[in-house]
């Protein structure tokens, strides 16, 4: 607790107001009960009871007039630097060794990561921590990082969320030495500290916070140079930036991936990107794009591009992405894209074909020549009719129908389609599902939930990768299966007896219905 000099003055003119009372000295040894608020509440109104403050100096008053000595001790002991060390102390006997070894999780990649939220400072027992490969830490007033870090030879990336963190000469050289990857969130740009800027090893930077001026689109980023981040390869920016920055073209002989969440800003110019021509995945999320980039032909290395979240309405500049053959993977969910167009066909090398939630309407028959399509997500559109040219596409193992208005299926789905694995035509309009999806062997995942289904199938028996929860429709729609199939699809799989890849397991008693079943086919 800190005592002022005009709490202590006061103090002063309160305690001794009364003549009499500045000749108590030999007195003070005495009981001092009688100036504590119990005694005085008795004979003053609430008003006149001093603050804890002002009794505290009246106390260190009377301390110093019994012994000038024992006031400065207890001076002292109220001093901040007393305080500083309290905390220190406290901080050591709290969060030692143990305890921080106890809050030490393991991630599904196995690394060992550690989550400190809201403390006065970072403890010193996570120095001795020297297994530790991720580092959380989270509204901590005071992180400071000693040369004590190098002691910790398997940290290798480090979250700092609203942290004010210093770093000495000795910690500096090994965090560039060792830290690959640091994530980084902030209210304003300034308060990223200087020391990011130099981290030489550093693999992956992640920045959220504000980091466009208001000042216009000419001072659209507050950054420094990314120059001596020369071994970069990831930087995700979540902020909200009026342009790609200049600045980018510092790393660009590393990046191969950027990430931009603008949440809902308006990203307005991207020329910057036709200098990053080593990229191969590319996100523009949130940036509020109506078409796609004319940047974009210039990133000839492209296997991934994404432009979820935006306001696209048409794709008439598919065509131009001719020249990006490396392109594999484009993602067009949370739009508002009409029409898929017939330049679709251009893009030969996809393999992943988002379009989810958009306003889609009939899919052109240039879309089913991308015959290296192994996941093609449609869900939340107006498709009326999947058309029955989806039989060229042969590699197909994942096909996103939910939310559409589907009342049939196409036969020649199950018939050419045969590596499947996952199948969604949930909250559709679905009168009957047809013969022949017993042919999909492969099959684990089939969702058929919210439609108007009266009865199932029982060559879904034959689908045995959907055994044990596979299978997703409404309880009383299972029923309507025959007694064995349904008891071998909701059982879990036995450990004991592994099922063949190309035929499912049934019991002595199930042969005889599959038998008559494969003949009735």
């Amino acid at each position: 607790m800190r005592v002022s000099s005009s709490s202590l003055t006061s103090s002063f003119i309160w305690a001794w107001a009364e003549p009499e009372q500045n000749s108590m000295k030999p007195k003070v040894q005495s009981s001092l009960r009688q100036y504590s608020f119990h005694a005085l509440k008795d004979r003053s109104s609430p008003r006149d009871v001093p603050d804890l403050s002002n009794d505290l100096a009246f106390l260190l008053h009377m301390a110093d007039e019994y012994d000038p000595l024992l006031a400065r001790r207890l001076s002292v002991f109220l001093s901040p630097v007393s305080e500083t060390r309290l905390l220190e102390e406290n901080l050591d006997r709290r969060w030692g060794v143990e305890k921080l070894h106890s809050m030490t999780t393991v991630d599904a990649e196995g690394r060992s990561r550690l989550h400190l939220v809201a403390l006065p400072r970072l403890p010193p027992a996570v120095f001795s921590l020297s297994q530790l490969h991720v580092l959380k830490l989270e509204l901590i007033t005071d992180a400071k990082f000693t040369a004590q870090v190098a002691d910790m030879t398997s940290l290798r990336e480090l979250h700092l969320y609203h942290c004010t963190a210093a770093v000495d000469a000795g910690a500096l050289g090994v965090l560039r030495e060792h830290l690959e990857a640091l994530h980084l969130t902030f209210t304003q740009a300034a308060e990223i500290p200087g020391w990011v800027y130099s981290l030489r090893g550093l693999h992956e930077l992640h920045l959220s916070g504000r980091l466009g001026y208001e000042g216009g689109l000419g001072r659209g980023w507050a950054l420094g140079s990314l120059r001596q981040l020369c071994h970069l390869r990831v930087l995700v920016i979540r902020g909200m930036l009026q342009r790609v920055p200049g600045e980018l073209c510092e790393v660009a002989g590393s990046l191969v991936r950027l990430e931009i969440h603008n949440e809902g800003s308006r990203l307005l110019v991207l020329t910057g990107l036709r200098r990053m021509a080593g990229l191969t995945e590319l996100q523009l999320q949130g940036c509020q794009l109506e078409r796609l980039p004319s940047a974009l032909l210039a990133l000839t290395s492209l296997r991934t591009l994404d432009l979820q979240h935006n306001n696209l309405r048409t794709l008439e500049e598919l065509l131009s992405l001719v020249h990006l053959r490396r392109l594999s993977c484009l993602r067009l969910a949370h739009n508002r894209v009409l029409a898929l167009p017939a330049s679709v066909g251009v893009l030969r090398g996809l393999e992943l074909l988002d379009l989810a939630n958009n306003q889609l309407q009939n899919l052109p028959p240039a879309l089913f020549t991308l015959h290296r399509l192994r996941r093609l997500l449609l869900a939340g559109n107006l498709l009326e009719e999947l058309p029955v040219e989806v039989q060229a596409l042969q590699l197909l193992t994942e096909l996103d129908l939910s939310g559409n208005r589907l009342e049939k299926l196409p036969p020649e789905l199950f018939s050419s389609c045969l590596e499947l694995r996952i199948l969604n035509v949930a909250q559709n309009s679905l009168g009957s599902f047809p013969l022949g999806v017993g042919a999909l062997r492969q099959l684990v995942r089939l969702d058929l939930r919210s439609n108007s289904l009266e009865e199932l199938p029982a060559e879904l028996g034959y689908c045995s990768g959907l055994r044990g929860g596979g299978l997703l429709v409404e309880d009383w729609l299972l029923h309507s299966l025959p007694h064995h199939v349904k008891d071998f699809l909701t059982h879990p799989c036995s450990p004991s007896r592994p099922e063949s890849d190309t035929f499912p397991y049934f019991s002595t008693t199930q042969w005889s219905f599959s038998s008559a079943l494969e003949s009735q086919i």
